[in-house]
């Protein structure tokens, strides 16, 4: 059958085990897998054997409940059930033990690492929770020689690491922001910096730009959030009320509303009318590394060095969800413009895609060697891309999972990334001081043309 399986998982257990192995079927099922459990497939009138047969054909993962009950009474015909599973020739299945009990584990399978299910830990969960989901990572594309991305545009001026950027609707303006305490306004098709904007007292560690084009809202590690007008560079506000460094922000689509995280944990939901705060969404257990907002303006999200996202309702500043997953500090997030799934990018080399109707994570995309920073998702909600510390971007397909690109040129740690409207141009800030645009190809239909 290839790669191509019907069922996710396959439970392979003593009927004595069932009550234990019902619940854990339940909870794989809760959590987005396809699961053969023989009370489910078996129907009355079914050849038994026949019906088991086709479910292990079908399934990617067997998982071998191994228990005294097992070894006891029922280990011939489980035995035989691993056989498919345990051949080393066999790349696109996997064969994971799970031990239920302190029973002896049997000689022909103490080979095999197994997961520890005798506490019942949260911990022993996620690590076979993992081993069972599918590969939604595909093998990257290799596209034609002129279907590869192609580097357009080096803005050079910043004279320290770009942590930030954004881009205006109309994609005619870029905006970065850097340790070097300023922001640049840019023209991207010739490169010209336009202004740089100077009043921060630290860096600039966030941007982002009102529909309209005619606002810039930044953070800074001196704890505020400014507001400028893009087209004089004047700033109209600061918004005071963090105790820490800002790290990032982002603003509503009506323009009306901004939300910035901070060093001190928490998120602040401003009113960019009055310029006061009117809400700390509080939480995280560490520091808020990143925010992004839905397009209809009702719920955020956050990333944390907690190792979390959470999922917040501005109206009330409720915390909807926590959405667990990630091994390692949260530093980048974005939703789509549907607001129905938010992606997020971590210091554990993956980038991970979020149901926010379940709060499931529906695909780890992984291939960057080192940490992940920035997310940005194309307007379409088509394609994803992630900045990395390996000097790259990646341009994700969301619905497979598949790289479709990897975009190489500065020469240091690739802090931010966005995109044009279209889909068909990628900004980039970088460590090594530089703010860099790129053109990519239509996908196959998968970037808008």
């Amino acid at each position: 059958m290839g790669e191509n399986f019907k069922y996710d998982v396959f439970l392979s257990h003593s009927s004595k085990d069932k009550p234990v192995v019902r619940e854990l079927a339940e909870r794989f099922k809760a959590d987005g897998l396809c699961v053969w459990f023989d009370e489910w497939e078996v129907q009355p009138g079914d050849l038994i054997g026949l019906k088991v047969e086709q479910g292990l054909e079908q399934s990617r993962t067997l998982v071998l409940v191994m228990s005294a009950n097992a070894f006891a009474s029922e280990w011939v015909t489980l035995e035989r059930h691993t056989v498919l599973f345990r051949d080393p020739t066999n790349q696109h299945r996997r064969f994971v033990p799970l031990r239920l009990d302190d029973a002896e584990v049997k000689d022909t399978l103490k080979q095999f690492a197994y997961v520890d299910w005798r506490q019942r830990s949260a911990s022993q969960y996620a690590k076979l929770l993992a081993a069972c989901r599918p590969p939604l990572v595909a093998v990257e594309r290799h596209a034609e020689r002129n279907r590869e991305p192609q580097l357009a545009t080096i803005l050079k001026g910043h004279s320290d690491w770009v942590w930030a950027v954004a881009v205006t609707t109309d994609g005619r303006r870029i905006v970065s922001a850097s340790r070097d305490r300023t922001l640049r306004v840019w023209e991207p098709d010739s490169g010209e910096c336009l202004a740089t904007l100077e009043g921060h007292r630290d860096e600039v560690m966030g941007v982002a730009v009102t529909a309209d084009g005619r606002r810039i809202i930044s953070a800074s590690g001196d704890g505020t959030v400014r507001v400028w007008e893009l087209d004089t560079g004047r700033c109209l506000a600061t918004l005071e009320g963090h105790t820490a460094s800002v790290t990032g922000v982002a603003v509503t689509t009506d323009g009306r509303r901004a939300v910035s995280g901070s060093i001190d944990r928490t998120v602040q939901v401003w009113d960019l009318r009055t310029g006061k705060s009117v809400a700390a969404l509080e939480g995280h257990t560490g520091r808020v590394m990143a925010v992004a907002v839905t397009a209809d303006g009702q719920r955020a999200i956050s990333g944390s060095d907690d190792n979390t996202v959470r999922v917040w309702e501005l109206t009330t500043g409720k915390c909807l969800a926590t959405l667990q997953g990630h091994s390692s500090h949260v530093m980048g997030v974005t939703i789509t413009q549907d607001g129905k799934r938010a992606v997020s990018g971590a210091i554990d080399k993956t980038a991970r895609v979020w149901d926010l109707d379940t709060g499931k994570c529906v695909a780890t995309l992984e291939g960057h060697t080192l940490a992940v920073y920035g997310v940005a998702v194309t307007a379409d909600g088509q394609c994803a891309l992630s900045s990395s510390d390996d000097n790259t971007v990646r341009v994700w397909e969301l619905n497979t999972g598949a790289c479709l690109a990897t975009l190489k040129g500065h020469t240091d740690a690739v802090n931010a990334v966005g995109v044009t409207a279209d889909g068909r141009r990628v900004v980039t800030g970088s460590d090594d001081n530089t703010v860099r645009m790129w053109k990519l190809p239509p996908f196959g239909g998968s970037v808008s043309k």
